[in-house]
């Protein structure tokens, strides 16, 4: 399995583990409150790489360069009527990290307070199965057509 088809897995399962989190609305125990501060380091990430690209210095460039690029995929395919330009990419980001932020402070998942986090995971997993399926498509062999005998 190549680096692209993992890394996509990856994403794939975290946003996966994060959409079924919100929907457990309650009290959080010890594994939601790992996973939520995960969120959190997750939107830090992206916001380095936005860092990254105005030429600040960051822990792991690559890391963040790659997370801040599937976040511009992820944010551009949420539905929405305005134009995708830097300040919705801020906001969005502001809205998701507030979300969870309130959700850790609360020490409560309420679906009806993470609707944009949601939505953004909701996203995140959609990337993640196209880079799946794009790349094992690429993959494939063709089928050869062998004449009966």
């Amino acid at each position: 399995m190549n680096f692209q088809v993992t890394d996509a897995l990856e994403d794939g399962f975290f946003a996966e583990r994060v959409i079924k989190t919100i929907r457990e609305n309650g009290k959080n125990d010890e594994s939601k409150r790992e996973l939520l501060k995960l969120v959190v380091k997750y939107i830090d990430k992206i916001e380095e790489g936005k860092s990254r690209k105005t030429g600040k210095r960051v822990s792991d460039p690559v890391e963040s360069l790659v997370a801040y690029r599937k976040a511009l995929d992820i944010i551009a395919a949420l539905p929405c009527d305005e134009e995708v330009n830097e300040l919705r990419i801020k906001q969005v980001l502001e809205d998701v990290k507030k979300e969870v932020s309130n959700a850790i402070k609360q020490d409560l998942i309420n679906p009806d307070n993470l609707k944009k986090t949601f939505e953004y995971f909701q996203g995140a997993r959609r990337l993640a199965i196209q880079e799946i399926t794009s790349e094992s498509m690429q993959r494939q062999e063709p089928a050869t057509w062998q004449p009966l005998t």
